[in-house]
């Protein structure tokens, strides 16, 4: 498996006794050392789990120790709050047969645990589960961290997206955008497609562009600009104006790559400041001379745009310090959350006056109360960019009063924002909810108020564990519970929470109070895991494959199950010393050559090696592939790789091999025979165009002399007979030059040529065109003028046998007719010869095609049985087919079909 190690040789069988001997106690002095948590469950009658073993790492992670645990029932260690979950999985572990895995949080002495736990069953011979082995992955501080990144990856997107400013980045060598968020789409009316991957300065006004260039320029070459006014473009052709600030994403070297800048919407302002710049002569007298303070505050920004002296001398600031401070810059801390809210409020377009109370820090940190009137400035139904505060001293007032506050409103600020559920309720109705809570469940915060008992929440399947949760708070057999079920969500989709509930009193009465999580896609996720997980297992058994990994930093290696079967080592939950594989490789020192080249020299690891398993069964090939992984800075880390059984396959290439040696041995032989059948085959040619025609040429000549000098002297009888003679002369003679044919069709080299099919069919009508006349047929040729590739001597055998068959079929019909004709398809030319002669019945369809075989008698239609045989023959030669459909009286058509060349 490429790991450096010593092949150790094993002398006698006392010598292996004692080496598992000492493995036992290496793996037990191991497993007490090692960091991951194991644990082992002797099985009882009526599913009762005992503690037999557990480690080190066992009693660290729940602070326990060892006489506390060990042959004690897990439903005494385990929290109560962990039993259902535990003892299910148990369970379908031993039902399964198989490894059953689960996340698990539980409170123990050391502190409230999250885990990672696995069970896997140990069978008997008699397929009986006697044991369970667990481990445990410690994960508390991951999934904490996970929580905390998730929730803050979240705040920032929001912010992002809904930040009150435009912001973009631009590439700085290409000017494109290269993002931005929602509220720049909101702001100019394009959207975000329309934005990204186009150059900056499409955004901005004509009238602006000398300035946005000029302001482009600057920040490439000092790497920032602020408070930069400018107008850019809307998508209606409005525009607006706008503040731009710009900062520089730089390399690890200071250049440039891209900007982060934000517009401030600064259109209302503009518009407002000229609007005052009209109305100040009109109302600046009276601004001045009241008797109370009073101030102009941009909505958005809260900054002070005009105060009166009055209100300066309140505070004890001068007109120019109140002139660079904001709305807040003197609100007491503890009124700064009011003051948002109210802020946020003028921003809507219901322009209503309305009174505040407030606490102001003056300058020199004195606090006094004052009621402040605000007034939005604004035309009615429109969104209030400005608006005016009239402040009075009701400080002596105010000082009389009580100075607390309403706890109700402090809670309301905190949970109304919480991004977790939060919830109150009584036995049968829900007291409060927040915001989220409603969200969770698919409803509004009144309809759960309304219509829902606290249990409706959740699925019908977890509803009665949850309203026994309920009944043990309120009765106080418990003080909290933490548990995870399915929720009953408003539109029917799957849902999983994670509720934490306590019981507590307020205002003498018995409720509950919590709060849920939802933990749906982290479910859904787990699900996908585990059937992904179990996928890749069942893969590597089917395939028989097996997975280790080594961190070249140690002298343990990580192995698979399946790699383990592979090695003979039983089902150990994990790692194994290098020794022990070590010792079953036979060929360590080409095992240990390629981890070395793969290590140092980077030369591919896929090698093929013997090994003796440990549990004694026989010897295996084995095939091994490796990788090397390296860290951010090149150097070598670990080594993970793949492990197959080929032992099967090596056997099989070695049949193979034999096979084939003896495979190649019969075709010798057959082609030896086939080479001498070929020489008989000749040989019989031979004497048939030579041996066998001689003889009949004697009996044709001598039998032509009796009838040409003796005619006179013969009765009529005897000149029958030397007919016949002559006739049946002419009909061998005409069987044996057709068997040559066929033979010599056999032998005939293929050859593939180019020729125009119209021209070929014209040519074999040619030798025909005196029978046409004669029998009066007409022949019709509607073959394209078109070419094919094929074998031109074997096409021309099957046409003219066609076409002649043709003639001599139909010759006896009423108005004979012989028509050809091609089709086409991507792979084929078909080629057809039709006639409206006598037909035959289909039910000798493959009858006709064999040599020899006739439908008539020879004093009727003249032939030798072959001519379909050829036809056919040549077909089958040419990789094509040959059919015919018929009907008695009605006439044939034969095809012919020639596979095109690819």
């Amino acid at each position: 498996m490429g790991i450096p190690g010593h092949n150790t040789k094993i002398e006698s069988a006392d010598r292996t006794a004692e080496i598992e001997f000492n493995n036992y106690q290496n793996l037990i002095l191991i497993l007490e050392n090692i960091s991951d948590i194991i644990f082992y469950l002797f099985v009882e009658p009526d599913e009762k789990f005992r503690f037999k073993y557990v480690n080190n790492a066992f009693l660290l992670f729940t602070g326990l120790k060892k006489g506390q645990i060990i042959g004690r029932y897990a439903r005494e260690i385990i929290p109560s709050t962990s039993h259902k979950l535990v003892f299910d999985n148990y369970r379908l572990a031993i039902q399964t047969g198989n490894t059953v895995s689960w996340e698990e949080v539980s409170e123990y002495p050391s502190g409230k645990k999250t885990g990672n736990v696995s069970i896997t069953p140990v069978f008997d011979n008699s397929e009986n589960c006697t044991h369970l082995l667990g481990t445990i992955k410690d994960i508390t501080s991951i999934h904490n961290a996970e929580e905390k990144l998730k929730l803050s990856e979240s705040r920032y997107q929001d912010l992002y997206e809904n930040a009150p400013d435009m912001l973009l980045s631009v590439d700085a060598e290409t000017s494109q955008v290269i993002q931005c968020n929602h509220t720049l789409e909101k702001k100019t009316g394009f959207l975000k497609e329309e934005i990204m991957g186009k150059p900056v300065f499409n955004l901005y006004h004509p009238n602006c562009l000398d300035v946005a260039t000029k302001s482009f320029q600057d920040f490439l070459t000092k790497g920032e600009l602020h408070n930069v006014e400018l107008q850019i473009r809307k998508k209606d052709g409005g525009f607006l104006y706008v503040i731009l600030d710009v900062s520089a994403v730089r390399n690890p070297k200071g250049k440039i790559l891209h900007s982060r800048s934000s517009w401030r919407d600064i259109t209302q302002l503009k518009l407002v400041e000229k609007s005052l710049k009209k109305s100040e002569i009109k109302y600046q007298t009276l601004f001045e001379q009241t008797a109370v303070g009073i101030a102009q505050i941009h909505t958005s920004t809260g900054r002070i745009i005009k105060v009166n002296k009055k209100l300066c001398s309140m505070l004890g600031y001068s007109m120019d310090e109140m002139l660079t401070m904001n709305y807040q810059s003197f609100t007491h801390p503890d009124d700064l959350p009011h003051d948002l809210d109210l802020q946020q409020n003028l921003r809507s377009s219901d322009n209503r006056n309305f009174n505040v109370q407030k606490r102001c820090i003056c300058k020199d940190q004195s606090i006094l109360w004052f009621n402040i009137t605000v007034m939005p400035l604004s035309k009615k139904g429109k969104i209030p960019q400005y608006f005016m505060v009239i402040a009075a001293d009701i400080n002596d007032h105010k000082m009389t009063e009580k100075k607390t506050e309403s706890s109700e409103q402090k809670f309301k600020a905190l949970v109304e924002q919480s991004i977790t559920g939060i919830y109150i309720f009584k036995k049968e109705n829900f007291i409060y909810v927040n915001k989220q809570f409603a969200k969770i469940f698919g409803y509004t915060q009144d309809e759960i108020l309304l219509n829902l008992k606290p249990t409706e929440v959740i699925s019908q399947e977890d509803r009665l564990k949850a309203d026994d949760y309920v009944d043990q708070r309120l009765a106080g057999s418990v003080e909290s519970v933490h548990y995870i079920a399915q929720g009953n969500h408003k539109q029917g989709r799957e849902l999983w929470v994670e509720i934490h509930g306590t019981h507590v009193f307020i205002d003498g009465e018995d409720v509950i109070t919590g709060t849920v999580l939802d933990i749906t896609e982290r479910v859904l996720a787990e699900r996908a895991l585990i059937k992904s997980e179990k996928r890749l297992k069942r893969a590597q058994e089917i395939g028989k494959l097996g997975y280790w990994q080594q961190e070249l930093n140690s002298n343990m290696i990580w192995a698979s199950e399946e790699a383990k079967k592979i090695y003979g080592f039983p089902p150990i939950e994990g790692e194994l010393p290098q020794e022990m594989i070590a010792a079953c490789i036979q060929d360590i020192n080409l095992v240990e050559q390629a981890t070395k080249d793969l290590v140092e020299k980077n030369i591919k690891y896929d090698i093929e090696f013997a090994i003796l398993p440990a549990d004694g069964s026989p010897e295996k090939i084995v095939s091994a592939v490796a990788e090397l992984e390296r860290d951010a800075k090149g150097k070598s880390q670990r080594i993970s790789g793949v492990l197959r059984d080929i032992s099967q396959s090596k056997l099989a290439e070695e049949e193979i091999k034999l096979l084939n040696a003896e495979l190649e041995n019969r075709v010798k032989q057959r082609t030896a025979q086939l080479e001498k059948v070929n020489k008989e085959l000749e040989t019989f040619s031979y004497s048939v165009s030579h041996d066998l025609k001689a003889p009949l040429r004697g009996i044709d000549g001598y039998s032509k002399l009796l009838q040409d000098l003796y005619v006179n002297e013969l009765n009529e009888e005897a000149r029958l007979f030397i007919s016949n003679i002559r006739k049946s002369t002419v009909q061998m003679n005409q069987l044996i030059e057709d068997l040559l044919a066929y033979s010599r069709l056999e032998r005939q080299t293929i050859r593939n040529e180019h020729f125009k099919i119209q021209n070929l069919v014209n040519s074999i009508k040619s030798q025909i065109d005196d029978d046409l006349e004669i029998y009066k047929i007409k022949f019709i040729n509607t073959i394209p003028d078109i070419e094919l590739t094929a074998d031109i001597q074997g096409l021309i055998i099957a046409l003219r046998n066609l076409i002649e068959n043709a003639v001599k079929f139909s010759k006896k019909s009423t108005d004979p007719l012989i028509e050809t004709g091609l089709t086409e398809t991507d792979r084929y030319w078909n080629i057809w010869v039709r006639d409206n002669g006598i037909g035959f019945d289909m039910k000798y369809h493959n009858r006709i095609f064999e040599i020899f075989q006739r439908l008539h008698r020879t004093e009727d239609y003249p032939g030798t049985g072959i001519g379909l045989a050829m036809v056919s023959k040549a077909m089958q030669r040419m990789g094509g087919r040959v059919w015919a459909t018929s009907k008695p009286g009605i006439g044939s058509t034969f095809n012919l079909e020639i596979v095109k060349p690819q």
